[in-house]
């Protein structure tokens, strides 16, 4: 499962006319020169640079797709010398390694995405694609076209994308330019054509390219059968199987063919030697039959992989990816496809109003949108031990950066079981203690793992506050407000961890905290006590209220027997007399501390003033 990185160091050449090295790797055989069929994979962009050091690196997903067994290097000189050179090869099995700078920009990843540093490669960010994100793209295309075209500065890509989702298609992909008298004379667009994996400007790393139209203004490609009428070659000339490439005017028609099924890009690259940036151009292509009579035909059955939109599709070519079928990063030298194909095997696609139309349902134990990732599974094979289900966890989003050796690493999605109630542990494994009606925890607690000298890890109850026990069944008696311990205590388990009681708080006792303890033996219920301090408090404030009247009735009775005296002396003895009425002297009552009634005017005998 790691990585193997073998890289040839700069030749030392024995003659001037020496060729120039390749660097090539190959599984279960020796590498050979030739069509990329022969090896599995090489150092394309170093061969095509003349790169003097040149690396070839495997993937722990390449690893995993060829299986145990022998990889083979070979040093290959091309033909473009005749002399002899020396060379060095070295390799190594590390478990990360260092991601792709840009050519031209010098940052790892160009600065458009974050290094898997256990593969090598770049996760590039939307817009940016290649192993070093040192491109733009792939865009999706269909038969409306693409309005965004970034410029293509010389040596570099734009890459498009497009899905055949059934047999029997005809793919036309065109392209038109400016560079004849426009805005970008000096531009070298090509146009190429591969299935499943970018193309590069190496030969054998594109399936199709418009070499009856290089650099020209307008280029295409057309891909169909061997038996369509329009594009087929005479069968004299073919040896009977009208197989053949022609003119297409413009562009080039390949009759080699149907275009099969899968995610296809069209890769335009500005060449190395152009003198201007490609700014003015358009990419188009359509899927039609390979019927010439009649191109409209649409797909009677879509390949494994690909739905139809939902609702009515007439006239639709079955243009929908499932979930794991088309990549979501692609790149040049390392594999494209999910190495289980859509639902990544683990599910079933459908077509509905989730996604993009086309969704996977997951089968038990899978998770993500693709069916991805998997939940832990016991010795059997359960996943979640068959007591769970799995749920998929959304990945950490990553900062960029720029430094190789430390260039932050996304963190990896991933599924965790979502244990049915009374089960717990990663993968569900263990089982909570249950009541005598079958409910765990008696369904007032949590079933948590814990971790005991005794037992070791297994699955136990984390009771709800007030509830104790193996099964959270054990509870303190509670007053008639439903405080346990009356408020006043804390109810703990007992050293048997079979019974509970209150350890009240200071000043209280009783089996539920609900006496007063004041020290003596014959310990009063705390409700009379408290009622009997109500009482009392209610007769002092009675006391003191009658008090208060009786020392206001005596001051007015001093004043007003001061106002006799004075009034006696000087002859008005009938004011008096209606002074002191019966109405008055009734105002003047007031209720002593015994209860009694009392008149000021006619007890007092201090006539004395105030």
């Amino acid at each position: 499962r790691r990585l193997a990185d073998a890289t040839g160091v700069e030749p030392r050449r024995l003659a001037d006319a020496a060729p120039r090295p390749e660097l090539r790797a190959n599984f279960g055989d020796v590498p050979f020169p030739g069509a990329l069929s022969s090896h599995h994979d090489d150092a394309l962009l170093a061969n095509y640079y003349g790169d003097a050091q040149q690396r070839v690196l495997l993937d722990a997903e390449e690893l995993a797709a060829a299986g145990p067994g022998v990889w083979y290097f070979g040093v290959v000189g091309d033909r473009s010398g005749s002399g002899a050179f020396t060379f060095s090869i070295e390799a190594e099995l590390p478990t990360t390694v260092a991601c792709p700078r840009d050519r031209n920009s010098g940052k790892t990843c160009n600065g458009n995405g974050v290094c898997k540093r256990d593969l090598g490669r770049c996760d590039c960010d939307d817009g940016s694609t290649r192993d070093d994100c040192g491109a733009d793209g792939p865009f999706p295309l269909d038969e409306r076209g693409m309005d965004f075209h970034p410029p293509i500065q010389p040596d570099d890509w734009a890459y498009y994308s497009f899905v055949v989702g059934c047999e029997d298609r005809l793919i036309d992909a065109s392209l038109y330019t400016n560079i004849d008298g426009g805005t970008d004379v000096g531009a070298k667009p090509r146009l190429f054509l591969r299935r499943e994996r970018l193309p590069l400007m190496v030969v054998d790393s594109y399936d199709f390219l418009d070499f009856y139209g290089p650099e020209n203004e307008d280029q295409r490609i057309v891909v169909t059968s061997c038996d369509d009428e329009f594009y087929r070659c005479p069968t004299e000339s073919t040896g009977g199987t009208g197989c053949c490439a022609k003119p297409a005017y413009p562009g080039t028609a390949f009759a080699s063919g149907a275009g099969a099924p899968g995610i296809w890009y069209v890769g335009v690259y500005n060449d190395k030697s152009a003198t201007a940036t490609l700014e003015s151009y358009k990419v188009s292509v359509q899927i039609k039959s390979t019927d010439a009579k009649d191109r409209d035909g649409t797909c009677d059955t879509c390949a494994e992989g690909f739905q139809w939109p939902p609702g009515p599709h007439d006239g639709d070519q079955c243009g929908l990816a499932c979930p794991g079928r088309a990549p979501t990063d692609v790149y040049s030298n390392s594999p494209a496809l999910n190495l289980f194909g859509a639902c990544s095997g683990r599910g079933t696609c459908k077509s509905g109003n989730i996604g993009n139309g086309a969704y996977c349902e997951c089968d038990a134990g899978a998770a993500g949108a693709a069916c991805e990732v998997t939940c832990p599974a016991d010795a059997d094979g359960l996943a979640c031990s068959g007591h769970g289900t799995c749920r998929f966890n959304d990945p950490k989003n990553a900062q960029n950066h720029d430094d190789v050796d430390d260039p932050g690493r996304a963190g990896s999605p991933g599924a965790t079981c979502e244990c049915e109630p009374g089960r717990t542990g990663a993968m569900c494994e263990y089982e909570c203690p249950v009541d005598k009606h079958g409910e765990a925890c008696s369904g007032a607690g949590r079933c948590v793992v814990r971790h005991d000298a005794g037992p070791g890890e297994h699955g136990a109850c984390d009771c709800d506050a007030g509830l104790f026990g193996d099964t959270c069944a054990l509870s303190c008696p509670a007053d008639k407000s439903g405080h346990a311990c009356s408020g006043v205590g804390a109810c703990v388990l007992m050293a048997d961890g079979k019974s509970v009681a209150c350890m009240c708080d200071a000043g209280f006792t009783g089996k539920n905290c609900d006496k007063v303890d004041d020290g003596n033996d014959d310990e009063l219920p705390r409700q009379s006590k408290g009622a009997g301090i109500l009482v009392v408090l209610f007769i002092i404030i009675l006391m003191a209220g009658a008090t208060t009247a009786t020392v206001i009735a005596v001051r007015r009775q001093n004043k007003i027997a001061n106002y006799e005296r004075v009034l006696a002396e000087v002859g008005h003895a009938d004011a008096i007399a209606d002074y002191i009425s019966p109405e008055n002297e009734v105002e003047m009552k007031s209720t002593s501390a015994n209860g009694s009634s009392a008149n000021p005017m006619r007890d007092s005998e201090d006539p004395g003033g105030i």
